[in-house]
């Protein structure tokens, strides 16, 4: 992903991995657009679907439009999947890129460092992106190696967003809401894909 965002042309980024997709030809041009109606805007998000691997609907993935950067730290996951999110090629080159020492949660931490350097935001109410979800796909497969990943990634930001103490709480009633989540599908009790 570093190299090719390097050698992109592009001003708008995002990546889509390759059991996943847009879910109509309208959201790219609805992307442009939140781009163009603002030039103060450096990141676009929006909502997503969780789908079979026939890319059958599961579930919308819970989004949400991000009211202060602590939002980012605080909550459970990130205000959207990783290929709902656009943003413009110099704002990645600015955070650094993706950190290749991660395997699960390298997205996560690029918004923990990216988004405070952003401009502006915009969240679209709408399904973005498709995640397909099976047995197989990485972050099913390997979903405490992630939340894990994202814990660690969460103690080492606490210190950088400066938390209050109701924030502090939030985050860590979050990260055990990802452990009770992961225990529930471990279980058999909640369905992951």
């Amino acid at each position: 992903m570093n190299r090719a965002v390097a050698r992109a042309s592009g001003e708008i980024v995002a990546w889509i991995n390759s059991d996943d997709f847009y879910p109509d030809p309208t959201v790219l041009p609805a992307v442009v657009a939140a781009f163009e109606s603002d030039p103060a805007v450096d990141v676009v998000h929006g909502g997503a679907l969780t789908v079979d691997g026939e890319g059958r609907p599961i579930r919308p993935h819970r989004t949400r439009e991000m009211r202060r950067l602590a939002d980012l730290l605080v909550s459970p996951t990130g205000p959207s999947m990783q290929p709902a999110v656009f943003f413009r090629r110099r704002l990645y080159l600015q955070a650094g890129g993706l950190r290749e020492d991660l395997h699960y949660a390298m997205d996560y931490d690029l918004w923990l460092r990216m988004f405070p350097l952003a401009g502006a935001f915009r969240f679209l109410p709408r399904p973005l992106a498709c995640a397909t979800f099976h047995a197989g796909a990485k972050s099913i497969r390997g979903m405490r190696r992630q939340i894990d990943e994202i814990v660690m990634l969460k103690r080492a930001y606490a210190p950088v967003y400066r938390l209050g103490l109701g924030e502090r709480l939030r985050l860590w009633s979050g990260v055990a809401a990802l452990y009770a989540y992961w225990a529930a599908v471990r279980l058999g009790v909640r369905r992951a894909a």
